[in-house]
């Protein structure tokens, strides 16, 4: 397989989606240069359509809210550690402890309590204003 364009990045699962469907739609013609590369698009597309992000409507904007929120925060997470709980959106306190390193020693429970509010805000799209800060137990 040949490597059409060379660009690193780390892009959510989201975006992934976003940009072969781009390609998809822009693609009028198929072409037997782009066979192969067509098929994969096609087999990522299969799995991402199944993802959480479809189900709930999710858009750009979003995603960006939910980036510019834990950055306004300063949960100094880093890259790899947001990219994570984008592309898993936890749900419960289990999964903030395998997405985040070290996560009992760097953050109190209010803290994932936050983040956990952030997420769900963000996925149920509720303004901050109308929703009660319910925070993940034990």
């Amino acid at each position: 397989m040949k490597v059409l364009m060379s660009f690193e990045a780390s892009l959510t699962n989201y975006e992934v989606y976003e940009v072969l469907q781009d390609r998809r739609r822009e693609r009028t013609i198929s072409s037997a240069n782009h066979s192969e590369s067509s098929w994969m698009n096609h087999k990522v597309q299969k799995l991402l359509s199944k993802s959480y992000f479809l189900e709930r409507k999710f858009t750009n904007h979003i995603v960006q809210n939910v980036l510019t929120r834990i950055k306004e925060e300063r949960f100094n997470l880093t890259s790899n550690e947001i990219l994570q709980l984008l592309n898993h959106w936890p749900t419960a306190l289990v999964d903030y402890h395998l997405l985040i390193d070290d996560c009992a020693g760097r953050f109190q429970q209010d803290d994932i309590d936050r983040l956990s509010t952030i997420l769900r805000q963000a996925a149920e799209g509720i303004n901050e204003k109308d929703q009660t800060s319910i925070g993940i137990s034990l």
